[in-house]
């Protein structure tokens, strides 16, 4: 090619593809065939990949051209193409492009009321689009296809409105695809991993399954073509190192083999760039070359690519050069500007939120040129990092510009956006908890006010920031200065009374430092206190009790609250996950064990004013020390000192945030408490004040304990606490204020939950009567009062608890009911107070769990719907998040139940509902384990539930992305064990569909990745039971799958090894364990099979008499147990078949048939109204009888038979009775078969007069029972009736037994004259009848 070097960029950049550049676009040829195919076909075509893999580029220049030259068989080559993205408004948005498609440059606007009407046609219904479509829009001959771009925007809806308006979008696209002579055609772009939400709309699913199309990879080849393809076309040069340098770097871009968690992170998400980066950076090197020299041809080298930064960091070092360049003036602009633009807060899952340049002006302050000025910078020719939607006849930034980012990749690879984008997620983070806490109308306080006051001055929020978060932004901003403001005025009450203390301290001479005191009193509030403490002086001089008692005021109302506890948070995070719920007015104890579901954040505190309460303590410490130094035997000191040390201890304990350093000081400070305490004790035995003392001592050694669990020292606290309570219970024998009655019942209650902690049910439960005992007593005394009332509930329930606990499912039902008629009293009395409404959702569904239990599922539904209603009246405020936790939670109960009684679209819903819930959750806190685990686990819900009912492409898709947040999760947080067996779990909940769908080379690549996590864990604690017992159910799996493929050698390593970690599990179980046993059974059987597949009969025998012997244990230990008894049934079954078959070994395979019918007795004696086990009786003698004929005894095989005759009447007369109270087609045909095995084991008993009943009986119901009509005929046979026996035979002789054609009931007649003949009942009439049917 000659002429003048191109002007043309040849590589777009991190944009994708435009369509005029078709000539540009290489290396995905082969996929446009495939698509086009696809389209016509389904007529909506799902193209689908991760963000970077160029599905709107294979699009634009691949099928869009494929299109318009005609290559779609039947369609033509006229197509009307509306391109567009659904944004938050899709159906504005298509309106606005279907009125666009009309417009020509002549009349380029389009009147905003034209969209408005236009976008009402289309909310009227599905068919909106081919009704506009046939009213003269779309040319005879012509086609239309709507192009969805970026689809995954559609599911950013924030509010049911927007959800109401999705719905009613892909409603629209489903059925304009639909019709067959509308000629209109639906393609959409989505990123893979929002497949699992389309699951959320109906119809979604199915048509992107139809017509799905999964963006491929691209191979090294395909990479170097869509390197070198452009550079041809405009006529540039490339060096030849430098194409083999950028597929190398290609490769290596995202290795896998690194250790560090954060990197695998970081790598995992930046795999997904290497197309665009690729094109982004060869455009860079293209710009560097070409304004080198522009009249030169343009020629690509080695060091142009180093210069740049290479592929790793072109990107980074462009953007922080073009931030550099718009200095420090701009520079917070810029961040606010980008901050806008993204959604998320990390790199996992970012995305691009494009915004009016109103908005975003509106967002940065109102600084509208800075905003212009940051825009321009970064959409200047040559960067594109920003791509507003302009109109091609008016380019200019207009209000109502659309501004977006040009591709994903920019905020995975610029390092700053990065940080920006976790920064913006921990403050929306911080205004959804503010929202929250508005929600509740309590104030702040504490550490949680402090953190929201830093929050607020470091993020400086506008309503306009607020607007994308939700929340009504003055009144939650309102809220939080009345918070301030209220904390301020009790600091300075504090403050005033501790300086008046001081002052009057002074006074007495005590200490002259105190007047250096540096205490600040800046307000009028405080400056009137210090006047009053003058007249307080003046009164206390002389008079030490006086002061000592207002010292002790002050020092006893020093406590400083670090936060209102969310009751409704406490509650829903008890009713989701937890067996205890909250209690009352009484702080349970802290710590606790670690829980099974959610587990709150952690959130990392701003730096803490100097506590005040602390500080005032520290000083009072002084005084009273001071005081006993003047008189070490004045017992009022003395004890004002111990109870001042235990208010430190509790300030410590309270502002430690759980840093172990923090409770050690506290630790410190209440065992210097206990000593005085117990010294004052010891050294003054007759005072007068024992009591109190002893009273001081209680609290304090309870605060002792409690200190103890939150470090996690369980043994440690529980004398100290057992202490305490002795104390208490002492005081409690007589008539004590109700103060202390109130602290015992509190006591009791942390004592029974440490017992729980150290495994001792007994003696918990032995805390939580007395505690209820307690709180009756309280409540006896005032019966009236609600509030008592409500503390006997909650003691109630936590006895129900601990009884269940200990099995006792019956028992605990009547706690349960107690507490579920006071919450439902207290709700009538008083029903609009809600936390006795949370109480009530709680009781309730504490009844649900129990019949649930039970196995009473219909029972349990009625309980949980009505917690279900009222709990969605608590939830109605959506900002509040504990509500919506407890209303996830009902809804995944409801729907497993319903998925239990098998009506699987009410589960569906159920669970769609609780999953849709939990990602609005997750939404607001997207930095959240827990939360993110929520969504998971109700994903594994609805993909469970999916499977039962045979929606196996529903399963898979909810599968998928549970598996892909599970693993997102664990690459997080590596080290997190929950994180890690969730994984595990999900790539076993995949593998089980693909060994389901008979895939066991698919089921095997995801349970090899399992058990390598599982492998890891173990590793971590080898003692570790439950690790272990995993370990042994993923080895199981895979070693199936590999016995299923006939890798044998293999199947058996693994076999072996789980049947190695199975002996352990079973040598460290309890005695009554008898699940472990079981698994110890079922793995002896899978090596036996495997052996046996291998043809090692002798080794296979001797794993599956080990089974047998596993089996004869458990029944023993178990006798009523239904599963134990049918697991020996069933070893022994397979064992019989095994010694006969394979070894020939029939007086074996008689022993344990034998042994098998005696375990069929006991079964049929234990339930004798069940027809199947009186079949699986008379099955097991037929199997009995036909051995002994095998063995030539026919006498033995007559007289078993006669046993066979007498079961198969026993199993009549239960079909006779079900058939006459339901006369089904089920029962019928049950009552058939009965009467005719009944017949034809008379005959084979030698009882054929007893037979001819039972078979005219079979035959009067249904004729068409061939089978009854020959039977009927050897009776007759038999009896010497030869001519009604040859009637009978002739009658059904030809008709074919078999689907194939070839067998007939002739053949069977002869054979049934063979078994007679070995058993004895031979006849001379039967030669007459073989030769004279032509047998």
């Amino acid at each position: 090619m000659t002429g003048e070097p191109s002007q043309r960029p040849p590589y777009p950049g991190l944009r994708a593809f435009r369509r005029e550049e078709t000539d540009l676009f290489f290396g995905r040829e082969d996929c446009t065939n495939t698509m086009v195919d696809r389209l016509a076909a389904t007529r909506f075509l799902a193209v689908l990949g991760s963000s970077g893999t160029g599905k709107s580029s294979l699009v634009r220049t691949g099928l869009l051209d494929a299109l318009e030259l005609g290559l779609m068989a039947k369609a033509g080559s006229r197509w009307k193409i509306v391109d567009f993205r659904p944004g938050g408004a899709p159906l504005k948005n298509l309106a606005r492009r279907l009125l666009e498609t009309e417009h020509d440059a002549e009349t380029p606007y389009i009147e905003p009321k034209d969209v408005d009407l236009l976008r009402a046609f289309l909310a009227r219904g599905p068919r909106a689009v081919i009704e506009w479509c046939r009213s003269g829009h779309l040319p005879p001959g012509g086609n239309l296809l709507l192009l969805v771009d970026q689809f995954e925007e559609l599911f950013r809806y924030q509010d049911y409105a927007g959800r109401e308006e999705a719905e009613a979008f892909v409603a629209l696209l489903i059925e304009s695809a639909r019709e067959a002579d509308a000629r209109i055609y639906v393609t959409i772009t989505m990123r893979s991993e929002y497949l699992g939400a389309c699951a959320l709309i109906e119809g979604l699913s199915d048509a992107i399954n139809a017509g799905m199309f999964l963006t491929p990879r691209m191979t090294r080849e395909h990479c170097r073509d869509a390197i070198v393809g452009p550079a041809e076309v405009c006529d540039i040069d490339i060096e030849p190192a430098l194409v083999n340098r950028l597929l190398n770097d290609l490769v290596n871009f995202a290795p896998w083999d690194s250790q560090d968690s954060n990197d695998q992170l970081d790598r995992l998400m930046r795999r997904a760039d290497q197309l665009p980066l690729l094109q982004y950076t060869l455009n860079r090197m293209w710009q560097r070359a070409h304004e080198r020299d522009p009249d030169k041809k343009v020629k690509l080298t080695v060091d142009d690519y180093e210069a740049i930064g290479g592929l790793s960091g072109a990107l980074n070092a462009h953007a922080n050069q073009i931030f550099d360049d718009l200095g420090k003036q701009r520079a917070q602009v810029a961040e606010w500007v980008f901050r806008a633009l993204t959604a998320g807060s990390t790199i996992a899952d970012a995305v691009r939120r494009p915004t009016r340049l109103d908005d975003l002006i509106s967002a940065c302050g109102g600084d509208e040129a800075g905003v212009r000025a940051v825009v321009d910078a970064f959409r200047a020719p040559g960067v594109n990092f920003l791509v507003p939607e302009l109109d091609p006849h008016n380019p200019k930034l207009t209000p109502d510009t659309y501004v977006d980012i040009s591709h994903e990749s920019l905020i995975r690879q610029w390092k700053k956006l990065s940080e920006w984008l976790g920064a913006e997620g921990r403050a929306a983070q911080q205004w959804h908890r503010l929202v929250d806490r508005f929600g509740t109308g309590e104030m702040l306080r504490g550490r949680e006010l402090a953190n929201l006051i830093a929050w607020r001055s470091e993020t400086k929020p506008n309503a306009a920031w607020a607007k994308r978060y939700g929340g009504d932004y003055p009144a939650v901003i309102s809220f939080l200065d009345k918070s301030q403001r209220a904390q301020t005025a009790k600091r300075a009450a504090v403050i005033a009374s501790i300086v008046a203390v001081f002052v009057l301290v002074g006074a007495f001479g005590i200490d002259a430092n105190l007047q250096r005191n540096k205490i600040a009193i800046t307000s009028g509030e405080l400056k009137q206190q210090l006047q009053a403490t003058q007249t307080m002086q003046e009164r206390a001089e002389g008079n030490r009790k006086e002061f000592l008692d207002l010292l002790e005021t002050v020092i006893f109302n020093l406590t400083e609250s670090s936060g209102a506890t969310d009751v409704a948070a406490r509650r829903a995070s008890d009713l989701a996950q937890t067996p205890d719920r909250p209690d009352g007015g009484e702080q349970e104890l802290a710590g606790g064990p670690e829980p099974t579901g959610d587990r709150p954040a952690t959130e990392t505190p701003v730096a803490h004013p100097t506590n005040p309460t602390l500080a005032a303590l520290e000083i009072a410490i002084l005084r009273t020390r001071a005081l006993l130094k003047t008189d070490p035997n004045d017992t009022d000191v003395g004890r004002l000192l111990g109870v001042t040390l235990r208010k430190i201890g509790e300030a410590q304990a309270q502002h430690s945030n759980n840093d172990p350093g923090e409770l050690g000081l506290a630790l410190v400070s209440y065992r210097e408490s206990v000593r005085v305490a117990r010294e004052l004790l010891r050294d003054n035995p007759g005072h007068k004040n024992v009591s109190l003392w002893k009273d001081d001592l209680a609290l304090t050694l309870a605060g002792f304990a409690r200190v103890h669990v939150r470090r996690g020292n369980h043994a440690e606290a529980r004398p100290f606490l057992q202490e305490a309570v002795d104390i208490e219970l002492e005081f409690a024998k007589g008539r004590p204020p109700d103060r202390q009655l109130i602290n015992l019942a509190r006591h009791l209650g942390e004592l029974g939950d440490l017992y729980i902690r150290l495994g001792d049910r007994s003696a918990a439960h032995k805390a939580f009567e007395q505690r209820l005992q307690i709180r009756r007593r309280r409540l006896a005394a005032m019966p009236g009062d609600t509030g008592r009332q409500s503390d006997v509930s909650i003691a109630l329930d936590r006895v129900g608890q601990s009884i269940r606990e200990q099995g006792d499912l019956n028992g605990s039902r009547t706690y349960f009911e107690e507490a579920l008629k006071i919450d439902r009293a207290l709700n009538k009395h008083s029903p609009t107070r809600r936390d006795w409404q949370e109480n009530l959702v709680f009781s309730l569904t504490r009844i649900g769990d129990l019949d649930r239990q039970l196995g009473r599922q219909r029972e349990a539904l009625t309980p949980y719907e009505e917690a279900l209603e009222l709990q969605r009246r608590l939830a109605s405020n959506a900002s509040v998040i504990a509500p919506q936790q407890t209303l996830a939670s009902l809804l995944g109960k409801i729907g497993d139940i319903k998925r239990r009684l098998r009506d699987f679209p009410a589960a569906i819903r159920s669970h769609r509902e609780e999953l849709e819930t939990r990602r609005r959750l997750l939404a607001r806190e997207p930095n959240s384990l827990p939360a993110k685990r929520n969504v998971s686990s109700a994903l594994d819900y609805l993909g469970n539930t999916l499977r039962e009912s045979k929606d196996l492409v529903g399963a898979r898709s909810a599968f998928n992305e549970q598996l892909e947040l599970d693993r997102a999760i664990a690459i997080a947080d590596p080290n997190n064990v929950t994180s890690l067996t969730d994984l595990a779990w999900s790539l076993n909940r995949i593998g089980d569909l693909d060994r389901d769908a008979s895939k066991p080379n698919d089921a095997a690549r995801y349970y090899e990745e399992a058990l390598g996590i599982q492998r890891k864990l173990i590793a971590r604690d080898r003692d570790n039971l439950v690790r272990m017992r995993a370990l042994a159910s993923i080895v199981s799996k895979l070693g199936t799958v590999r016995a299923r493929t006939s890798d044998y050698t293999t199947a058996l390593t693994l076999h072996q090894e789980e049947l190695d970690l199975r002996r352990k599990l079973f040598q460290r179980a309890a005695d009554d364990d008898n699940d472990v046993l079981r698994d110890l059974s079922l793995a002896l059987d899978r090596v036996g099979n495997v052996l046996r597949d291998m043809s090692d009969y002798r080794g296979a025998l001797k794993y599956f008499e080990e089974e047998l012997t596993m089996d004869r244990r458990f029944a023993a230990r178990a006798p009523n147990n239904p599963t134990a008894l049918t697991d020996l049934q069933w070893t022994l079954n397979k064992l019989s078949d095994f010694v006969r078959q394979r070894l020939g070994d029939r007086a074996a395979a008689r022993k344990y048939i034998e042994e098998m019918i005696g375990v069929d007795r006991r079964i049929v004696d234990r339930e004798p109204a069940n027809k199947d086990r009186h079949r699986r009786l008379k099955d097991d003698l037929t199997k009995l009888a036909n051995l002994l004929l095998e063995m030539a005894d026919p006498a033995a095989a007559r007289a078993t038979y006669g046993e066979v005759l007498v079961a198969a009447e026993r199993w009549l007369g239960i079909a006779r009775d079900n058939f006459l109270k339901t006369s089904s087609d089920t029962n019928r045909n049950d009552l058939v078969q009965a009467y005719g095995d009944a017949g034809w084991n008379g005959i084979l008993a030698g009882r054929a007069a007893e037979a001819v009943p039972h078979l005219e009986a079979a035959l009067s119901i249904n004729p068409e029972t061939p089978w009854n009509t020959v039977n009927l005929g050897h009776a007759n046979l038999l009896l010497g009736r030869y001519d009604e026996a040859i009637k009978l035979y002739g009658s059904v002789k030809d008709r074919h037994r078999s689907e194939d054609g070839k067998r007939t009931y002739g053949h069977e007649i002869k054979d049934d004259f063979g078994i007679f003949r070995r058993l004895g009942l031979t006849r001379p009439e039967m030669a007459r009848a073989e030769k004279e049917l032509r047998l």
